[in-house]
């Protein structure tokens, strides 16, 4: 079954984030780029596999019925939640970032 993900709007000002910080910061075009296409394609995946994955062992984010999905390439996740045959990205996180502990 795939589901339809929708991202919300934190989750694609993270993205968006993540995305300046390589480009402008780092300077680096090439690696925003990669970046940008990997979340595309890991967008795709989870439209296919999210209902597969478990929700997620930490308690500070079963108690909101988050899952995770890595990056197919890179080393972010996305946390999300399923609604019927949606998937609802709320946030996307670096995963070296405290997102364990979420502000409310």
């Amino acid at each position: 079954m795939d589901y339809k993900v929708i991202l919300s709007n934190l989750a694609k000002r993270q993205l968006d984030d993540i995305l300046f910080y390589i480009y402008a910061t780092l300077g680096n075009e090439v690696a925003a780029a990669r970046v940008l296409e990997d979340a595309e394609n890991t967008v795709q995946k989870l439209a296919q596999v999210g209902g597969s994955l478990k929700i997620c062992e930490e308690p500070e984010l079963a108690d909101y019925g988050y899952r995770k999905m890595h990056f197919l390439s890179h080393r972010y996740l996305m946390l999300y939640t399923i609604n019927g045959t949606s998937i609802h990205v709320d946030r996307i996180y670096h995963e070296l970032e405290d997102y364990k502990n979420l502000p409310d």
